[in-house]
């Protein structure tokens, strides 16, 4: 196992991948990458989002105001990410992203599995080092002792290079011998504390390992449009996740059925491939390629909603506004928790 997988399989809390057997077990197809492709897999890390968005809400308030409405991408636990800023991405900052890696390490008590990753663009943060470039806030969530415990770090991106930014934080300084030791702070520029612990503990160079977690989280966000997207809904609380086109029978063969006025059970989301029809007149009219069939229904407990990123919705990489700095103190502003519901209206 390369060093790289060996950090990334203990960023999302994954066990180490067991050695070859014998016996071969059924292989998701490498053009499913970051999307879905076995039913039981994604049900048991629906039922894990669902479990510990409350947990989020405790230690990012702001954050889970947000993400909650937006639906952090549920990614499959067998998927691979990229840890370099995909060319696509970079080109073209989205404001906001938000993954979930569930995930316990029973074996492994002294590792805090990653939960709830997010991205958030930003402007003039307070005591943030300054920057005339694209800033943005990369929060971690951790389960530790049955908690959710919150952090994080803000990076500057620049010509899609990704930089971390230091914090200016107090720093403690001892005065005296040791009989009469007093301290004293000053307020100094340095890494985050909770970037400096894990890159350590990791010994990585802080640097880099920022930039890996910024573009991890980045590039998975938006796993939730590699495929047919896939918004579920359970108490006004969202999670999205992408299936391969061809797979939503697959996955919605046990769905609340519904009929259409002939009796005929309405047919799940698909697409139509461009054909050729027979007229009444016996003339051939071509038919293009399109979308058809039931995009809204109950499946597992769940409301569903499915489509297309762009034609059925707004994609969520289309929202590229700047945000405005802290300071500003203008009527025309809305809340997060307002501005998490007018994207729940809009997107899948």
């Amino acid at each position: 196992m390369s060093f790289l997988q060996k950090i990334i399989n203990w960023l999302f809390g994954r066990r180490a991948a067991p050695e070859p057997q014998k016996q071969k077990r059924k292989r998701a197809p490498k053009e499913h990458y970051g999307a879905h492709y076995y039913l039981g897999d994604l049900l048991d890390q629906l039922d894990a989002v669902f479990r510990d968005l409350p947990k989020f809400k405790k230690s990012d308030p702001e954050a889970y105001k947000l993400y909650s409405k937006i639906g952090a991408s549920v990614r499959s636990s067998d998927g691979f990410i990229c840890p370099d800023l995909e060319p696509h991405i970079a080109k073209s900052l989205p404001n906001f992203g938000c993954i979930y890696l569930g995930g316990d390490l029973e074996d492994q008590p002294d590792l805090a599995p990653l939960r709830f990753a997010y991205i958030l663009k930003e402007k003039n943060p307070v005591n943030v080092q300054p920057t005339n470039e694209t800033v943005y806030r990369c929060g971690l969530t951790f389960s530790l002792d049955h908690r959710i415990v919150a952090t994080y770090f803000y990076v500057a991106i620049v010509n899609g290079v990704v930089r971390p930014l230091k914090v200016c934080r107090p720093t403690q300084y001892p005065i005296g011998s040791t009989k009469r030791q007093t301290f004293f702070y000053r307020m100094e520029w340095r890494w985050p504390s909770a970037l400096q612990e894990l890159a350590n503990k990791l010994d990585r160079d802080i640097e880099e390992y920022a930039g890996d977690l910024f573009s991890i989280v980045a590039n998975a966000s938006y796993e939730r449009e590699r495929g047919v997207v896939v918004s579920v809904k359970k108490r006004g609380k969202r999670a999205v996740f992408s299936i391969d086109m061809l797979r939503a029978p697959y996955f919605f063969s046990d769905r609340e059925k519904t009929v259409n006025e002939n009796g005929r059970t309405k047919r799940i989301f698909h697409y139509v491939r461009g054909h050729t029809r027979n007229t009444a007149d016996g003339d051939e009219k071509f038919i293009k390629g399109h979308w058809r069939g039931l995009r809204k229904f109950s499946w597992n407990g769940y409301d569903v909603r499915i489509g297309m990123p762009g034609l059925h919705d707004r994609s969520l990489s289309d929202f590229t506004f700047d945000p405005l700095d802290p300071t500003y103190e203008g009527d025309d502003v809305v809340s997060t928790a307002e501005l998490a519901e007018k994207f729940d209206g809009v997107l899948t």
